[in-house]
């Protein structure tokens, strides 16, 4: 039993050893090496991520989903914004439809903003998962792209779209609208 405790001694020793000696100037230059990779790695997927989000196409609960996890810069006044541009507001999507100073009084949600930004994802508060089925209807929001034959939530009901509308303005169950046709309490 003894030459056994005895080498394991030694290799205990031999160790602790290597453990506590310096690093050669090899290991040192492939530490850094492997550091810097790592980093580069990082940063490579933190832009391919901030690019994919700005330039993909996705739908309106993918754009929810990737607001709530911040991947969007907020509106801020005093910014510019290019056209195409995308950032959240409200915990809303908006893409930039075109070449913008964002003033205090004039913020993406706001009443005639719709030709300088577009809503592309759903109300953060709802939580659901839509795909514009009856089972599933999308919430709509003022200034949204309405597509034909989907289903909208709106004030309580259930709306089917009777035409494409592009940046719709026509809130389901504005008056003598052929547009809207009320499905049923949603």
């Amino acid at each position: 039993m003894a030459p056994f405790v005895a080498l394991w001694e030694e290799e205990k020793a031999r160790l602790e050893e290597e453990a506590n000696r310096p690093p050669t100037d090899e290991e040192l230059a492939a530490q850094a090496v492997a550091e810097a990779r790592a980093q580069s790695r990082s940063i490579l997927m933190a832009r391919m991520q901030a690019d994919m989000v700005q330039t993909g196409a996705f739908a309106a609960a993918e754009f929810a989903t990737f607001a709530k996890a911040g991947l969007f810069t907020d509106w801020a006044a005093g910014q510019s914004y290019a056209k195409g541009y995308r950032l959240a507001h409200k915990g809303i999507v908006y893409e930039v439809m075109q070449e913008v100073t964002a003033l205090e009084n004039q913020p993406p949600d706001a009443t005639g903003m719709l030709a300088v930004y577009r809503p592309l994802s759903v109300d953060p508060e709802t939580g659901e998962e839509p795909d514009g089925s009856r089972e599933h209807p999308f919430a709509f929001l003022y200034g949204m792209d309405v597509t034909k034959d989907s289903y909208y939530s709106y004030e309580g009901k259930l709306w089917l779209a009777r035409a494409d509308m592009p940046a719709c303005v026509w809130v389901p169950g504005t008056a003598g609208l052929w547009q809207w046709e009320e499905a049923s309490a949603a």
